[in-house]
């Protein structure tokens, strides 16, 4: 299970059990070349994909983070400000994405 990405009490949660909009997601690609490979992003969405940066290929979240108490908002502010690799993020391409 990858480490928690935030401060703020939660828990993983397989993408098929997450109902929300948009989270933290961690992602393993499982292309060939680069099989193994993970990584989390704070722009997951549950019905978009994410490229990875080796390999360019696509795939869902494993996992999405579920917040099980509210966030301060000046951390949220903080969050939009760390870079978001757009075209990498299928939810940027298709408008979805505000980042």
């Amino acid at each position: 299970m990858p480490k928690d990405p935030v401060s703020t009490r939660g828990e993983w949660v397989e993408r098929s059990e997450f109902s929300g909009r948009k989270s933290f997601g961690y992602f393993t690609c499982n292309n060939g070349s680069c099989s193994g490979k993970n990584w989390v992003s704070a722009h997951a969405f549950r019905q978009y994909k994410q490229a990875c940066k080796s390999c360019k290929r696509y795939t869902f979240a494993t996992y999405l983070w579920v917040n099980l108490e509210e966030r301060d908002e000046s951390r949220v502010k903080g969050d939009d400000e760390k870079p978001h690799c757009k075209w990498l993020c299928e939810a940027c391409k298709r408008g979805v994405c505000r980042r």
